[in-house]
């Protein structure tokens, strides 16, 4: 029994550590399969390795990683776009939005081409949908602009016309006349009412890119014209113009062709066009009626138009109708069918109605002279002040002009009698006009006046000084620009209870009311004048965008050099000081001047000519030191 436990101590002296690592190593991997049974558990013990091997980027690894877990993005991705589509949408659409960009930015043809059939899908669909919420969103870019070009070619037109009219005369031309002297509508409009006509003899929808007839309707009382000809000879035609005529990035497109009394007018869409062979000069109604017709086909369901291939079987029914519409439609803008009347009446009636019109012409006549004068001198006026002037009537009779209405103050009173009064030299002006204001206190007019200062200087580029004394504004200083001193003018001017205005507000320079005089031989500033200095510190400092020029002047005594150089220690000394009181020296700028300044007469050792004057300037002048 000795012997045994003694082997048995032995066996745990030699075979313990052993044992121990034994059991330490079950534990551990009864631990790890407990850890690779549960999910959870497993997966937070591969995150850090996962994260070291991503942080190393080694492409063998994150390939490998990027294969197995792309399928579970996909399901997952489609799994809550089913859950949450509305969600999903707001997520991926700042990043969609951004790879879009990139996209253009990187490649903007690409992109264009892979927008663009559903772009084109998209508005052809908005159409069909809602046209009219189309239109709408569409007239107010291109209304005006069709409406001034055909505005503008009527109106070249109706001239011509009355041109040629009134080197004729004749018996209809006469009451041609009189009736548009009555109905106030010119002679070439009456005479255009009375002889358009248009008829459609044939009308064609051609696909564009291919040349092929898609449908056609043919007015039977006419002799038929062959359509693969006709096409054809388009297509050439329009080939050629297009390659011709086209500028730059902007295509033109060829619109009608005339060939001895037929016309072939060409409405145009996106894959196809209509080609309509008229007769006669055609009409408004007619031009209007094609524009249906095109719009109406764009609209038609399907895409057979848009890819036809000369099969006649795959064209929309609806299409033979639209053209057949087309071509029976009636097109004349009047009837022209009129009743003979004798000549003999017919020259009684015109004596009688020339006995009756001669004084009445003469009156009309000068009666539109009037008119004319009054629009031309009321516009006159609002180019002159529009806002003062809004309410001013002119009336004009002979060599009268009577003016009435409100304005501000007398000064635009005095000066709309003024301008009447340029224009008609020779007139008697009556001056009706009435003031706005009644009666008014000049210390609240003058408080008004600068509180209205007070706010323009706070605007950047603007500078102003005022001055108002007894119903007298006198305005001075800077602005960027004209348009800007136009109006800095016309708020003071339209101010109440002002009866004179003068300005000097400039887009350029202006010169300061602020001078220092010197004593004889000096260059030193006296104390006396340290007030003046100061205002005029605090101007500049108003006006941190304005240069600042000092001017020093002399008398005439002495020699020119001489004076020069004093007047030059004058305005060194002056700039100094506004250089310690925190002007920058890129805002100033020095001149010297061996006389005195321009408003003071020479008269030896005079006081006044021994000065420093300021000017500001606008904008940011880069002065040398």
């Amino acid at each position: 029994m000795a012997a045994s436990s003694e082997l048995e101590q032995l066996r745990d002296l030699l075979l313990a550590p052993e044992v121990n690592s034994l059991h330490s190593l079950q534990q551990d991997l009864a631990t790890l399969q407990r850890l690779i049974r549960d999910p959870e558990q497993f997966s937070r013990l591969l995150e850090p390795v996962l994260s070291n091997m991503i942080r190393r980027a080694d492409p063998a690894v994150s390939l490998a990683i990027l294969k197995a877990v792309t399928p579970f993005l996909d399901r997952a991705v489609r799994e809550r776009m089913e859950q949450d589509q509305a969600a999903m949408t707001n997520a991926l659409a700042p990043a969609s939005t951004g790879a879009i960009a990139i996209h253009f930015a990187e490649n903007p043809e690409t992109a264009a081409q892979d927008v663009a059939p559903l772009i084109s899908a998209a508005f052809k669909e908005q159409i069909r949908a809602e046209r009219d919420a189309v239109i709408d969103a569409l007239y107010p870019v291109i209304g005006s602009t069709i409406s001034k070009y055909l505005s503008e070619t009527l109106n070249t037109l109706v001239q011509r016309m009355n041109t040629r009219i009134e080197s004729h005369l004749s018996v209809r031309s006469i009451f041609r006349k009189i009736r548009a002297r009555f109905t106030g509508v010119s002679e070439a409009e009456l005479l255009l009412r009375d002889s358009l006509w248009c008829r459609v003899d044939a009308a064609f929808l051609i696909h564009k890119n291919s040349g092929l007839v898609i449908a056609q309707s043919q007015n039977p009382d006419v002799p038929p014209l062959d359509s693969d000809l006709l096409s054809g000879m388009l297509t050439a035609i329009r080939s050629l113009f297009n390659e011709s005529m086209a500028s730059g990035d902007k295509p033109r497109e060829l619109d009608q062709i005339a060939y001895g009394d037929s016309k072939i007018v060409l409405e145009v869409a996106g894959f196809f066009y209509v080609a309509a062979v008229v007769r006669g000069l055609p009409t408004d109604s007619f031009r209007t009626k094609l524009r249906e017709t095109v719009g109406a086909i764009v609209q038609l369901p399907g895409d057979a138009i848009t890819h036809f291939t000369g099969d006649q079987s795959q064209v929309p029914r609806a299409l033979g109708p639209l053209l057949q519409a087309l071509v029976q439609g009636t097109y004349d803008s009047a009837d022209r069918t009129r009743r003979r009347t004798p000549y003999g009446v017919l020259w009684a009636g015109a004596l009688l109605l020339l006995a009756i019109c001669i004084p009445l012409g003469i009156h009309l006549y000068r009666n539109s002279l009037d008119r004319e004068s009054e629009v031309r001198t009321r516009a006159a006026l609002l180019a002159a002040d529009s806002v003062g002037f809004k309410e001013v009537a002119v009336e004009i009779d002979r060599d009268r002009v009577q003016l009435s209405g409100p304005v501000s103050n007398e000064y635009q009173r005095a000066s709309a009698s003024r301008l009447a009064g340029m224009l008609s030299p020779e007139a008697e002006i009556t001056n009706h006009i009435t003031t706005r204001s009644g009666p008014y206190l000049p210390i609240l007019l003058g408080k008004q006046v600068e509180a209205l200062g007070a706010t323009l200087n706070t605007v950047e580029g603007v500078l102003v000084q005022t001055h108002y004394h007894d119903g007298g504004l006198v305005v001075a200083g800077l602005a960027p620009d004209s348009a800007t001193v136009e109006g800095i003018n016309r708020t003071f001017a339209d101010l109440p209870g002002v009866r004179s205005f003068r300005s000097t507000v400039s887009a350029h320079e202006f010169e300061m009311v602020e001078r220092l005089l010197f004593a004889f031989n000096s260059t030193e500033i006296r104390p006396v004048d340290r007030a003046v200095l100061e205002r005029v510190i605090r101007v500049a400092r108003q006006a941190p965008w304005a240069g600042v020029h000092i001017i020093g002047h002399s008398d005439l005594t002495g020699e020119d050099n001489a004076n020069r150089r004093i007047a030059l220690g004058r305005a060194t000394s002056v700039r100094a000081l506004l250089l310690q009181s925190g002007i920058p020296s890129s805002r100033l700028s020095i001149e010297g001047n061996p006389g005195p300044p321009p408003d003071v007469i020479p008269s030896g050792q005079d006081s006044l000519g021994r000065c420093v004057r300021f000017r500001l300037r606008s904008p940011k002048p880069d002065f040398s030191e």
